[in-house]
């Protein structure tokens, strides 16, 4: 006689398989041409390219990072503060 320890188990695992459509688990972040995520998404708005699927992972090697162009310092010319504007 065996004693019951309540612990259920479940014979019957199936391995994901990539290429059938289905997103099967942990193992799989997407299928080949079926991708729905972006570059924004996966790693943040300053970031443009394409997300490929390559064996069921996300290939983000297209992805780049923006530059935008912020000029430093300024002229002084504008505002209502003690450094600008006019009439102080």
């Amino acid at each position: 006689m065996t004693a019951n320890t309540g612990t259920v188990t479940n014979p019957i695992v199936q391995a994901a398989v990539c290429g059938n459509g289905k997103i099967e688990g942990p193992g799989e972040e997407c299928e080949p041409g079926m991708v729905n995520t972006t570059c924004p998404i996966l790693m943040g708005p300053t970031y443009t390219g394409l997300v490929m699927c390559m064996q069921c992972k996300y290939d983000v090697s297209t992805c780049t990072a923006m530059t935008t162009s912020v000029p430093l310092g300024g002229t002084g010319t504008g505002g209502t503060g003690p450094t600008g504007g006019a009439g102080h």
